[in-house]
């Protein structure tokens, strides 16, 4: 399962208390290119800026007895190995894979079937709340929903009879829904481990047979979960209005037959049985025989002109919802397989080193020593943005530099260069003029507030003169026209532009990208410079 990995990986983070969107996570997870490697594990950490660490220990008791409390591990599971997440206790392990399979063993046990390769991370002292995800909202409503519903039918103290149907209806509306998830791939491990069982059941087989569509068009699942919906639908308005429910009865018996055909085209066409559908017939059974249970006298009465209507009125509500709400959902699942695609495609750093190494090579060292770096001064991998405080643009570049120097800040060397004009009662000389000055002068943690205030979507450079000071460094100043004769000389008339190791960034990018390509692009740069080191021994 697809989500098996992200919901194992959510797991781990919530419970070492850093709470992160569910949404984003499942994004950059799933499509990482090397998922579902550990590697992939590793670089979702890594972008959320959660510190890991990723290795291989000795599979044995000790070790075992000196690692963190809860880590996540790889282990071999009925001929196949899978991730999971491993909590120590007292004198058990519990191996979790995800909400309906998990299992306590002894520690021998675990260890027989253990391959060492670990992932941990430090636990977070403080919870940090991040937005609530999709899958979060949606199961706050449906559970919120299913509360009202029940409260609203049995605030009217119905009969044991009515009570039996409106919860096999209930029962039945969230079989369909398993059912229709399944359909639109948005599965689980329990219908999945439901479906397939046994050798003799295959709700797929079931599903996409022929006989699961009426005319070609229309889905059995959907006329199940109509059908029940309906169901519930007419027992709130009949409870409400207080009217007669024979209608219930007409439409549980012509069920029936369906039931059984259900069942011999199961049994003799596919030779394959759904479980899930098997669980509308026994629902569609169980709601018949609760009518000619409790209420046989129905069978007697006369035709009852008012709940007809409610329950076509319901059959008519359920079927314009439905008509409307299944296209999106279908829709909703396609643009995410979309997205994951999408991200996956771009994050790839072959095709993204294809585009890049294709720009023409630019010698960015200039003579003067004195310009902005930050990060790690002698990283391999050297960033340079260009840059100019005016510059509307250059205030997301601004932002995503910092994103990215957060997480790397050991790993790059990122220069600020400006392209401002040479005119010094231009404010944007003036601002760029005083950084220069406050980052060799003052100390680091004022410069980056100076900085980020110039860069700020609401930052009115005025106001920061007047707040930070005019430059009277003539050193700032011959800075400035080195870096505007170094701009012009490489045709960079345009401000923000990025240069990796002496290459500008793609523009078939976008800026933002270059943090999924950091731990590329540092290898990449390791590896041209050990050949460098070769020679410089040799000679």
């Amino acid at each position: 399962m697809k989500e098996n990995l992200v919901k194992l990986l959510f797991n781990f983070l919530k419970q070492e208390n850093y709470h992160i969107n569910y949404d984003e996570l499942k994004l950059q997870l799933l499509s990482h290119p090397s998922y579902p490697s550990l590697h992939s594990l590793t670089g979702v950490l890594n972008h959320f800026n959660i510190e890991n660490l990723a290795l291989e220990v000795p599979t044995d008791k000790d070790t075992l007895n000196q690692l963190p409390n809860i880590f996540i591990t790889l282990t071999s599971n009925e001929d196949s190995k899978e991730f999971c997440l491993v909590t120590k206790l007292n004198n058990a392990i519990e191996i979790y894979y995800d909400k309906k399979n998990r299992n306590k063993i002894g520690f021998d046990e675990f260890i027989q079937n253990w391959s060492g390769i670990i992932l941990v991370i430090d636990e977070r002292n403080e919870s940090v709340n991040e937005k609530p995800s999709k899958l979060y909202n949606s199961n706050l409503f449906e559970y919120g929903l299913a509360i009202v519903i029940i409260g609203l039918f049995f605030f009217k103290t119905p009969s044991l009879s009515n009570s039996l149907h409106f919860i096999f209806s209930l029962v039945g509306f969230g079989i369909s829904i398993l059912i229709v998830k399944h359909e639109l791939g948005l599965n689980s491990k329990f219908v999945e481990q439901l479906c397939n069982a046994r050798e003799s059941t295959n709700c797929d087989a079931v599903l996409n047979s022929k006989g699961a569509s009426i005319f070609k068009q229309v889905k059995l699942s959907d006329v199940c979960l109509i059908y029940f919906s309906s169901l519930i639908l007419f027992w709130l308005i009949s409870k409400g209005l207080d009217i007669s429910y024979q209608s219930i009865m007409v439409v549980s018996l012509i069920t029936i037959p369906v039931t059984f055909y259900s069942i011999y085209y199961q049994f003799n066409v596919v030779k394959k049985w759904c479980p899930l559908c098997l669980g509308v017939v026994g629902v569609l059974w169980l709601q018949f025989a609760s009518i000619m249970i409790f209420d046989y006298q129905l069978v007697n009465s006369s035709f009852n002109f008012t709940s007809s209507i409610v329950l076509i009125l319901s059959f008519f509500t359920s079927i314009t919802i439905w008509k409307n709400t299944r296209p999106l959902l279908k829709k909703n699942k396609e643009l995410e397989k979309l997205e994951i695609e999408h991200f996956k495609f771009k994050r790839n750093f072959d095709l993204f080193d294809s585009v890049y190494s294709k720009n023409d090579y630019i010698e960015t060292n200039i003579d003067n020593k004195k310009e902005i770096i930050l990060g790690n001064k002698n990283a391999l991998l050297n960033i340079l943005l260009v840059t100019n405080p005016a510059c509307y643009y250059c205030k997301s570049a601004h932002f995503d530099i910092e994103k990215i120097i957060s997480q790397h800040s050991k790993n790059l060397k990122v220069t600020i260069r400006f392209n401002v004009p040479q005119n010094t009662d231009n404010i944007s000389h003036q601002v760029a003029s005083r950084l220069i000055e406050l980052y060799y002068n003052k100390h680091i943690d004022d410069f980056k507030m100076a900085i980020n205030e110039a860069y700020s979507d609401k930052s009115d450079l005025k106001k920061w003169i007047s707040k930070w000071g005019k430059s009277k460094s003539e050193l700032a100043i011959d800075l400035l026209n080195q870096q505007k004769e170094w701009c012009n000389k490489n045709n960079l008339n345009f401000t923000p532009a990025l240069l990796v190791n002496g290459r500008q960034f793609p523009k078939e990018y976008n800026r933002s990208d270059l943090n999924y390509f950091i731990d590329d692009l540092i290898e990449q740069a390791e590896l041209k410079e050990k050949p460098r080191e070769m020679e410089l021994v040799n000679n």
